[in-house]
């Protein structure tokens, strides 16, 4: 084709239509990609942020009613059930002086000490503190309390690059074989051609029997469950934590799902002998 022919084409109404229609469907494409970022982002932060200031409101109110030790140990427990280390939780005297300081379970690195310069006389404004080698950002509430100590809690922007998607590829279960599921070594038509013994949801439902046997004995949050091999006898080790913030080690015959022993940690048990 001649330089002359391509020229004609290109003058042509239907090639500036094509070259118009490609060029606003791209432009389009952009601008929808651009407004769901934002969109995205947006709510990212206001479910950051909620989380933040109910965080905030539940360690202050904590405080009032039992004192500092006890919001000590409440943060110990609640870092054992890895329910505070995304946060920044900082507290302070009447005098600003630190007390307490535990940073997010995160790789960027915050410079928190201008925090101790920032004179705050109630619950104000959002504090942003950024990271000293990266783009990441601490964003923080902050609630000056009636006896005049200072609690701050945070939450660095990095979390909100981390989205979980669940999605069911499995081969499905028929209504006819719901009823089997939970048997011992029982697998269903479809998934006789796959790799696996049938274990596996049978290994499910011991675990929750057992861990139910156990939180009806000593009531609580359960921190985990192991099964251990006691002389020969298949036990599970059930370790709760109870309302009083003690944590108990209750043992669970694998094989009748009889409550054998209760008893406290062992960790507990070495921090007191110590």
């Amino acid at each position: 084709m001649s330089l002359t022919s391509l020229k004609q084409i290109t003058k042509t109404i239907s090639f500036r239509l094509t070259v118009w229609y490609a060029t606003l469907f791209i432009l389009s494409g952009l601008v929808l990609f651009g407004l769901t970022y934002a969109l995205l982002a947006s709510s990212l932060r206001h479910r950051d942020r909620d989380s933040i200031l109910l965080k905030l409101r539940d360690l202050a109110a904590h405080y009032q009613l039992a004192g500092l030790e006890s919001l000590k140990k409440e943060l110990a427990v609640q870092e054992k059930l890895q329910q505070t280390r995304s946060f920044f939780i900082h507290f302070a005297a009447p005098s600003d002086a630190t007390l307490l300081m535990k940073m997010p379970d995160r790789r960027a690195d915050f410079d928190v000490r201008r925090l101790e310069r920032r004179v705050v006389t109630g619950t104000e404004a959002w504090i942003q503190v950024p990271a000293k080698d990266d783009e990441e950002v601490l964003e923080i509430a902050s609630m000056r309390l009636p006896d005049g100590s200072l609690l701050q809690v945070g939450k660095s922007t990095e979390e909100r690059d981390e989205l979980l998607i669940v999605e069911d590829t499995g081969v499905g279960i028929s209504p006819e074989e719901l009823p089997n599921i939970w048997d011992r070594l029982y697998r269903g038509d479809h998934s006789r051609s796959q790799r696996g013994l049938g274990l596996g949801l049978s290994v499910v439902k011991a675990v929750v029997q057992a861990t139910a046997a156990a939180l009806a004995q000593v009531p609580g949050t359960v921190l985990k469950a192991e099964l251990d091999d006691e002389s020969g006898n298949l036990v599970y080790s059930i370790e709760i934590v109870t309302n009083t913030h003690e944590i108990k080690d209750v043992k669970v015959n694998a094989g009748n799902g009889n409550i054998l022993h209760v008893g406290a940690d062992d960790q507990d048990e070495e921090e007191e002998d110590d």
